[in-house]
């Protein structure tokens, strides 16, 4: 025992972590969060469960805290990043995301990822660390609206099939990114 006089277990009944994400954080089971509120309740949470809290206490509360913390971390580092969130919600309602077996993805978006890409081989070949900083800024741009799409298909209208789709193409500029900011890297 040592978060004052109570043991890790008492504090885990505190918590339910049989709960999904969301519930754990005391958070709507939405896209659209507040960050703020999001990141204050997992503050509160792992101070509560952090095992620096439990070290003198029994080994079994030992372990349990080192799960719960892990857990807990887990749930936040899922629910921080968008794309993942995403996905996680799709997973509660039942959706997976088949991001690595089915490829399809509508004519028009395949024409965009060779158009960008040809952008990008284009500034790589003629050492332009500025148009590839420009690209970046318009994958942001982008990937922010991608976002609001997403936030549009799970809150507003439960049309998990279009989000699907939209995690698809974020993750396609997510790709984009990291091969932009790689190329940048390498002209520097």
């Amino acid at each position: 025992m040592s978060y004052g006089l109570v043991s890790i277990v008492t504090v885990s009944m505190s918590i339910n972590f049989s709960s999904n994400y969301f519930e754990l954080f005391n958070l709507p089971v939405k896209f659209r969060l507040d960050s703020n509120q999001m990141s204050e309740a997992w503050r509160n949470i792992q101070n509560m469960v952090h095992p620096d809290r439990h070290v003198q206490g029994s080994a079994q509360d030992k372990r349990i805290a080192m799960q719960w913390a892990v857990y807990v971390n887990e749930a936040f580092t899922t629910l921080r990043n968008p794309l993942d969130r995403a996905r996680y919600l799709l997973a509660l309602h039942g959706f997976d995301t088949k991001e690595e077996t089915d490829t399809f993805m509508p004519e028009g978006f395949l024409m965009e990822q060779m158009i960008w890409r040809e952008n990008i081989e284009e500034a790589i070949s003629s050492n332009n660390i500025n148009e590839l900083n420009s690209l970046l800024q318009q994958l942001y741009e982008l990937y922010s609206a991608g976002e609001d799409r997403l936030g549009q298909f799970i809150d507003d209208k439960q049309n998990y099939i279009d989000a699907i789709l939209e995690v698809r193409k974020l993750r396609f500029f997510q790709r984009l990114e990291k091969e932009i900011k790689d190329s940048v890297e390498q002209l520097e």
